[in-house]
């Protein structure tokens, strides 16, 4: 068995029980909560632009009918499922004003995998903002936000009475538990522009003369190589198309 903070104690039978995971983000005084954007990402998520913008995340929506044409099931599924932090704040108070949204607040990130629910918290409070996975999405914790303060944000990486701390799922080795096991210090990882290109096996024989200062240069290369790529945007990298004969699990 377990206990938490709180001396209560939680055997491993009862902690099986629990499915549902979390991660609080808490804003400071002085940070704009409208230019900060909290929740998940799957890996289907890529950056192109400096600022995000919710219009431009990819989104299908998958419904399933029967026999007699009628839709029994619906699943919305999105690139990312985040939400910004000032329309939450805006849900569980009366304050019209914004003002007491700059002076700091914090958001709670919940996803339960035995439903496949993702839904948000502030400030301690329920908000409507729900969104349902599919079986099988990889999610990974993501902040957008542009800082408008010297101190922005804080992750906060503990657990709530009724949720385990986002350790227990990532760490699997580690099995549920109770208690965070993430290391004191964390690398936060960042997105950023990349350009990925495969490097021919022979180097090309590239010939360069130069016409004159007004023509400039002309370059030639004499046997130009052409191949044909695949590209694996889960894993960031591109491999050869006839290597997919190697490669059981992606011909599935």
């Amino acid at each position: 068995s377990e206990e938490d903070e709180e001396g209560e104690v939680f055997d491993a039978e009862c902690l099986n029980l629990i499915n549902e995971y979390f991660y609080g983000v808490r804003i400071f005084p002085g940070q704009d909560p409208s230019h900060v954007y909290v929740g998940w990402v799957t890996t289907q998520y890529h950056f192109h632009t400096k600022s995000f913008n919710r219009n431009k995340v990819r989104r299908v929506t998958i419904s399933g009918i029967d026999e007699f044409d009628t839709e029994v099931e619906n699943v919305e599924r999105n690139s990312c499922y985040v939400v910004r932090t000032d329309e939450l704040f805006n849900q569980v108070t009366q304050d019209v004003s914004g003002k007491g949204a700059s002076q700091g607040m914090f958001i709670g990130c919940f996803v339960d995998t035995a439903t496949g629910y993702v839904t948000f918290t502030c400030e301690g409070k329920q908000t409507k903002y729900t969104y349902r996975m599919e079986p099988g999405t990889k999610l990974f914790p993501a902040i957008f936000v542009e800082a408008t303060s010297k101190d922005i944000l804080q992750f906060e990486l503990g657990r709530t009475p009724t949720t385990l701390p986002l350790s227990a799922a990532v760490l699997l080795n580690s099995g549920k538990h109770l208690t965070p096991q993430f290391p004191p210090r964390l690398k936060i990882q960042y997105l950023k522009p990349h350009q990925w290109a495969r490097v021919p096996n022979n180097c090309m024989r590239i010939h360069a003369l130069k016409l004159s200062d007004i023509r400039g240069w002309s370059t030639l290369c004499e046997d130009p190589v052409s191949m044909l790529a695949l590209h694996l945007p889960e894993e960031d990298r591109c491999i050869d198309i006839l290597e997919l004969i190697e490669m059981e699990r992606l011909l599935r």
